[in-house]
């Protein structure tokens, strides 16, 4: 990856940004995530280590800020994220330097955006996501927030199951729902229906499927001004633990209509994550959700799964509730903020 120099003017220093080689990252990567908590540490290195053993390493951006007037200068900033396609994901940024004044601060991160925004404009990236841990987030990281441009659009919970689920889950998800006048499907009707993707048209109908999941849902809607559903399911579809055989369309009883969408990623040989899961409009208040987390957990035991993992919106009360249903545990907490570039046709 070639180095990319650009030398910001500021009032009170003269700062350079250099796109730095990835055989930094070992001296670098350590001190820039010194502010963070271990979970969320382990998770910025996790993601690398999963770009760089894809082999993905162009991806991988190490953005560093220096003082040009320093004959030998340190690095003084910098920031990491991972590039793809259609998107990219700040995994940190942080000063190295903590003796910083605010005026100083503001411009290194001023400096940084610069950098970074013309970076991924000549990539025409047009979306960037960044996550943190809730408790993490202080003045200092609001102020990375700001500068950078990012907007808050959802705070996340983690949440996690081994399986098989056992004692009272197990036992409440095996009891059967009560009758209801409102009731209008079969639940042992229910079925998921794998995505043919040699059909003609099967993934363009799924993800209109998704969009029409999109109406008046309770799960991030702020961040839906972001990104479109073609842009989402695309998304999905890059990470390594993409499987195909796990999309499924919710199909009913009645015109085998398609009621909603699951998309399952598996991670390792024990891990599954839930990545999607909604209803349509039409489709919400008949108590599907329950039938269609058991078919879920069936297919994953059945696929020899041990553990199942999942991030919802602390807003969303009643999918938290149905996970907890399945003896879901809450595992860490994450604010998402997001920025959109304004990219060259």
């Amino acid at each position: 990856m070639p180095n990319l120099l650009l030398s910001k003017c500021k009032t009170s220093v003269l700062i350079k940004t250099l796109l730095a080689p990835l055989s930094e990252l070992t001296t670098l990567l350590p001190r820039l995530l010194s502010d963070l908590s271990i979970a969320r540490g382990q998770i910025v290195v996790d993601q690398l280590r999963s770009t760089i053993d894809d082999g993905l390493h162009e991806n991988v951006l190490l953005l560093t800020a220096l003082d040009a007037n320093d004959s030998s200068p340190p690095v003084i900033a910098g920031l990491i994220a991972i590039v793809s396609a259609d998107s990219a994901t700040l995994l940190h940024a942080s000063f190295l330097d903590k003796e910083l004044r605010k005026a100083q601060q503001l411009d290194l991160i001023d400096a940084l955006r610069v950098s970074l925004d013309e970076i991924l404009n000549t990539r025409k990236v047009p979306y960037v996501q960044w996550a943190r841990d809730v408790e993490e987030i202080s003045e200092l990281q609001s102020r990375w927030f700001e500068r950078l441009r990012f907007t808050w659009v959802a705070d996340l919970q983690y949440m996690t199951v081994s399986l098989p689920i056992q004692s009272d889950a197990a036992l409440a998800i095996s009891s059967p729902l009560p009758s209801s006048p409102s009731s209008q499907i079969a639940l042992s009707q229910i079925t998921l229906s794998p995505i043919d993707w040699e059909e003609p048209g099967s993934l363009e109908n799924f993800t209109s499927t998704i969009e029409k999941t999109y109406v008046d849902s309770l799960d991030c809607p702020a961040i839906l001004q972001y990104r479109s559903a073609a842009q989402t399911v695309a998304g999905y579809q890059l990470p390594a633990s993409f499987r195909p055989s796990l999309w499924f369309v919710v199909k009913g009883p009645f015109n085998n209509d398609d009621l909603g969408a699951v998309i399952l990623a598996q991670h390792s040989s024990e891990v599954f994550e839930l990545v999607y899961m909604a209803l349509v409009p039409e489709a919400r208040g008949r108590r599907l959700g329950r039938e269609i987390m058991k078919s879920v957990v069936e297919l994953i035991s059945e696929a020899g799964g041990q553990r199942l993992i999942l991030a919802v919106d602390q807003n969303n009360d009643p999918a938290i509730s149905l996970y907890e249903q399945f003896g879901m545990q809450r595992m860490l907490e994450e604010s998402v903020w997001v920025k959109a570039l304004e990219t060259s046709p």
